[in-house]
């Protein structure tokens, strides 16, 4: 079995990433729809997703919670198509570990602004080999991020939709 790919942290990889207006993934496209059509009191974890409108993305899926004011997340939902990158056993698991630590202040400052100005975000992101052939791409794939309630509306969370180009 491969080694999931948050594991090569110490591994010559990068994360480069670039904010995109929209994605071209077909079905990122779908879920920035959900978005755009949302319940004018948003999206509930338990009420709205699941649903059959989401059935289809899940297995894209992720949930992060914020912790200590977004400061770190945690991980509460991995897709089955996103343990290729976080591994089997990423879900309760920190944002800080299971990204690469340069990005890391990138993406907890915009899941404060996402969550404060209740909008999306959409990224395209590659991981690179460094060495030992370099620029090398390792895995493109790109994001679509937007706030939710928690089950209950006890918190806002973010959900990450994620798809990989082959």
């Amino acid at each position: 079995m491969t080694a999931p790919l948050h594991e090569f942290a110490a591994a010559p990889i990068e994360e480069c990433y670039r904010q995109i207006e929209r994605p071209q993934h077909a079905e990122l496209r779908k879920l920035l729809a959900l978005w755009d059509k949302r319940p004018a009191d948003g999206f509930e974890i338990g009420r709205d997703i699941p649903s059959r409108r989401f059935a289809p993305l899940l297995s894209h899926i992720l949930f992060w919670e914020p912790v200590d004011g977004g400061t770190d997340y945690k991980l509460h939902l991995c897709g089955e198509a996103l343990r290729l990158r976080f591994g089997d056993d990423a879900v309760g698991k920190s944002i800080k570990k299971l990204i690469a630590p340069d990005v890391v202040p990138f993406f907890l400052d915009t899941g404060r602004t996402m969550l404060a100005e209740d909008r999306s975000a959409c990224f395209d992101m590659q991981l690179v080999r460094r060495e030992p052939v370099e620029g090398r791409r390792e895995l493109h794939f790109e994001l679509v991020i937007f706030p939710v309630w928690a089950h209950r509306r006890t918190s806002r969370w973010i959900l990450n939709g994620t798809y990989y180009f082959l």
